[in-house]
């Protein structure tokens, strides 16, 4: 599943829960959003250097299931990226 894959690669990588809450409510209501994870991802696309991470995993959780990448094209998309992300010092600076 994409949208999970972008949740934990965000997580993973952030060492930051992508979408969260204070209680099981405030969870399912930010997954359940017009963008789910908006905030941290606005955040992270306005570092030039993980613009591209932030757009791609924008798109894997895109509420709209036919919106969303297909796993081949998320690998794909990662794979793109690997090469400058591999330079950079983790977790991700939000």
């Amino acid at each position: 599943d994409v949208y999970a894959t972008a949740c934990h690669t965000f997580e993973v990588r952030a060492n930051h829960v992508l979408i969260g809450g204070e209680s099981i409510q405030a969870v399912l209501d930010q997954h359940f959003s017009r963008q789910p994870g908006g905030e941290l991802l606005g955040r992270l696309e306005r570092n030039r250097r993980f613009a591209p991470l932030a757009e791609l995993l924008r798109a894997a959780i895109n509420r709209d299931p036919r919106r969303r990448p297909t796993a081949a094209r998320l690998r794909a998309g990662f794979n793109a990226i690997a090469p400058d992300l591999r330079t950079q010092t983790w977790p991700l600076p939000l």
